[in-house]
């Protein structure tokens, strides 16, 4: 008995957390919210798959409280809450990505463009949401030069006009070599 209350409850909890994220208002949605609840509703469907997993391990316990097609309706009706809010957060979330930005001037011009269209101009992320994505695709002499800059709002806009500055003079001195 305990462990089909333990499988009632995880699956109410997948089913409950659909229905909390179908009531968000998608514009309040970032993206660092959207991997927040895509990461949650992963755990809460690895712990109802690992119960249900029990469940059926120790059936012949519990034949008596529940039929073997009813644990099949509520296993499949789980997986459907679960994929539904996963496919949700798939179509919110961008598209593509871009690649991690070294420094070079010859990858600079994708990356601004990429960056730009990707995190700059999403007005669902905050400017400090944007310098954390800065600071993510960038690595080596590119993540040297924004690390002089703070992990704030006005750090992003510092951040790109500073990355702009450095590709701007490094550009002709590339050229040139």
């Amino acid at each position: 008995m305990a462990t089909l209350k333990k499988l009632i409850a995880a699956s109410d909890r997948v089913v409950g957390f659909q229905t909390y994220f179908e009531g968000i208002a998608v514009a309040s949605q970032t993206i660092h919210t959207l991997e927040a609840q895509e990461a949650q509703m992963k755990r809460l469907w690895s712990t109802f798959e690992s119960i249900y997993e029990v469940t059926l391990e120790n059936y012949e316990d519990i034949k008596e409280e529940i039929k073997l097609d009813a644990l099949d309706r509520r296993f499949y009706s789980t997986f459907e809450a679960h994929t539904a809010v996963i496919a949700q957060i798939h179509e919110l979330l961008p598209p593509c990505d871009t690649e991690v930005f070294h420094g070079d001037y010859k990858s600079w011009p994708t990356f601004r463009d990429m960056f730009t269209a990707l995190y700059r101009n999403n007005n669902r992320l905050s400017p400090v949401e944007k310098m954390c994505h800065l600071m993510k695709k960038t690595q080596g002499e590119a993540r040297e030069i924004l690390k002089t800059c703070p992990l704030t709002n006005e750090g992003f806009d510092m951040a790109w006009k500073i990355s702009f500055s450095v590709m701007k003079t490094k550009g002709p001195r590339q050229r040139a070599a």
